[in-house]
C-alpha cells in the first residue's frame, strides 16, 4: 500500500469523525443559543404582564444557560439582590426597575445585538388600554368567584352546623 492509498484511507476515516463532531459541536451551540433567545423574550414579556410562572423559570435558568457570559450572570445578580429588598421604596422600586434594563441590554448584547438595543429602546413597552381594561375585568371577575365561594363555604358551614344533632 503506497502513501497516496494510506492517506486516502486515513482521509475516508478521519473526515466523517471530524464531520460528527463539527455536527454535534454546532448543534449543541445552536442549542444553547436558542435556550438563551427562549429566556430573553420571556423576560421582555414580563416587563409588560409582569411576573409569571414561566419568567420566574427563566429567572432561575440564567446562571445555567448564560454560563458563559459573566457579565449576563453579574448583572443577574445585582437585579436578584435588588427584588429581594424588604419594603422597597420609591428609589429602590427605580434601582429595581433599571437593573433589570441592564440585565436585559447585556443579555441583548450577548446575544449578538451588541449596542443596537438601546437602554431606553427596552424600557419601551406597548400595552393598549383595551388589553389592561382586559385584564382589570378578568382579575374583578376572579375576585368576585373567590368571594362568592367564600361565602358559599361559610353557608354550607353554618348549614351543616345547624342540621347536626345536639350532643
Amino acid at each position: 500500500m503506497g502513501l497516496s492509498e494510506g492517506l486516502n484511507l486515513l482521509a475516508l476515516v478521519i473526515v466523517p469523525l471530524v464531520a460528527v463532531v463539527v455536527g454535534q459541536y454546532l448543534q449543541t451551540r445552536s442549542k444553547k443559543k436558542d435556550e438563551q433567545y427562549k429566556i430573553f423574550k420571556e423576560l421582555l414579556r414580563s416587563r409588560v404582564f409582569g411576573i409569571n410562572a414561566e419568567s420566574v423559570e427563566a429567572y432561575n435558568m440564567i446562571h445555567i444557560v448564560f454560563s458563559s457570559h459573566k457579565e449576563v450572570r453579574k448583572c443577574w445578580d445585582a437585579y436578584f439582590a435588588s427584588l429581594c429588598v424588604e419594603n422597597p421604596s420609591e428609589d429602590d422600586l427605580s434601582d429595581c426597575e433599571q437593573k433589570q434594563l441592564a440585565l436585559l441590554k447585556e443579555m441583548a448584547k450577548s446575544l449578538g445585538y451588541g449596542d443596537e438595543l438601546s437602554q431606553a429602546a427596552l424600557a419601551t413597552k406597548y400595552l393598549p388600554k383595551g388589553m389592561v381594561q382586559n385584564y382589570m375585568d378578568d382579575k374583578r371577575h376572579r375576585e368576585n368567584y373567590a368571594n362568592t365561594m367564600e361565602v358559599i363555604g361559610k353557608l354550607i358551614a353554618n348549614n351543616v352546623k345547624r342540621n347536626e344533632p345536639p350532643k
